[in-house]
């Protein structure tokens, strides 16, 4: 039958897309320390001069709390330099950090979005190494000194930190569900440093070299994807610190969480439809691999799989008497039955947040679903819409 075809063909890449990509990766990695013993680092590196870039769009409330976060890295302030660009604050951002010496701060009374902001940060950089960060966003004292450590390899372009949830007592499932996402995300994007190069960084924390660096497009929704992944494209590689930490409160609840993932998968989308040169295997073949099994089946496949493959296992278990297609259906009924449960619950504290990770997987998927429709009615924003965090 077409629809046990459909189903099995659906089910696969469902369970490749999140299971079996990083079990490849994890045996990739395996087989390439046992051949390449891994090279000890030096004790001590030469530290090189950084730049720390930050665009900050009403972020009054976080600036002396980052201020001060900087200032207390393990890194010689001396060798550390501060860019923010402030383009439409109102909130009396601007005003704030004038009243800090040695930080330079390009305002811009129109909000032109992140993407022009750090166009605008690049171009007063003068330090080989740029640093990306989010004002609201709280580095480990080491996270600059584990962030610099790969550009000893002179193949190394980009370098991504770890981006880390905070989780209170009293903290909403959301941020629980958030935290897991990124601790899975953390470990995917382990595998594929170790494997050569990882796609992206995100824009918590992540580093550049400065001579790489060329001017994104205005209307960019992911910047960090299309910094970090022209440099891959260039010929260099991305790699994943994850004792570069930059840790951030998850998001206030559950609809919050999804109005950030709508934007990113809008993002995405732009990014499918635009940067076409990732799906060009003659190009660089293991980086479009990466990409397809990372990002693209996310992004397009697992969505619509998720919500073709129960009604195809109906019609199935009408058609045909075999248990096997019972069972997952039951299954599908038990995960869909706890998603609408948490659909119900989201507003209410629960201890056990285990219970509403049905319902933030399927609302992830959800957000796809809005996200292209986002896209392709063209009613996307490259200007940041905050999504309201705990604290």
């Amino acid at each position: 039958m077409v629809s046990i075809f459909i189903f099995w063909i659906l089910l696969s890449l469902i369970i490749y897309c999140y299971i079996g990509y990083p079990l490849l990766l994890f045996f990739l990695s395996f087989i390439k320390k046992l051949i390449h013993r891994k090279r000890l680092s030096p004790e001590t590196i030469e530290l090189p001069d950084v730049t720390i870039a930050i665009a900050a769009y009403n972020e009054k409330s976080f600036v002396d709390q980052k201020i001060q976060n900087i200032l207390s890295l393990n890194y010689p302030q001396n060798k550390i330099k501060q860019i923010w660009v402030t383009d439409g604050s109102t909130d009396g951002t601007p005003e704030l950090l004038a009243s800090y010496s040695n930080i330079k701060v390009l305002h811009f009374a129109e909000r032109l979005g992140k993407a022009m902001a750090i166009n605008h940060a690049m171009e007063h950089v003068e330090t080989p190494i740029t640093v990306f960060s989010d004002a609201n966003t709280l580095l480990t004292p080491n996270a600059l000194i584990e962030l610099v450590k790969p550009f000893q390899n002179h193949n190394v372009g980009c370098v991504a930190g770890e981006k880390q949830i905070l989780i209170q007592q009293n903290s909403a499932a959301s941020s629980t569900g958030e935290g897991i996402y990124w601790k899975y995300e953390s470990f995917i994007k382990k595998l594929e440093s170790e494997t050569g190069s990882t796609l992206s960084a995100a824009g918590e924390l992540y580093a550049i070299k400065t001579a790489l660096f060329k001017k994104i497009p205005a209307n960019t929704i992911l910047d960090d994807f299309e910094v970090s992944t022209q440099i891959a494209l260039s010929g260099f590689t991305v790699k994943y610190a994850d004792k570069a930490i930059a840790s951030e409160y998850g998001s206030l609840n559950f609809d919050e969480e999804q109005k950030r993932k709508i934007r990113i998968a809008s993002g995405g989308f732009q990014t499918l439809f635009t940067k076409t040169e990732l799906l060009n295997p003659f190009i660089k073949p293991t980086l479009t691999f990466k990409y397809l099994s990372h990002k693209v089946l996310r992004w397009l496949v697992v969505p619509f799989a998720i919500l073709l493959l129960p009604i195809i296992n109906i019609i199935i278990v009408l058609s045909v008497d075999n248990k096997v297609y019972i069972f997952t259906l039951l299954v599908s009924v038990i995960i869909y039955g706890m998603a609408f449960a948490g659909i119900v619950l989201k507003n209410f504290r629960i201890s056990n947040h285990i219970f509403f990770l049905p319902y933030y997987f399927i609302s992830t998927q959800i957000s796809e679903y809005k996200g292209l429709l986002r896209y392709i009615t063209n009613r996307h924003n490259h200007k940041w819409e905050k999504a309201k965090r705990e604290t």
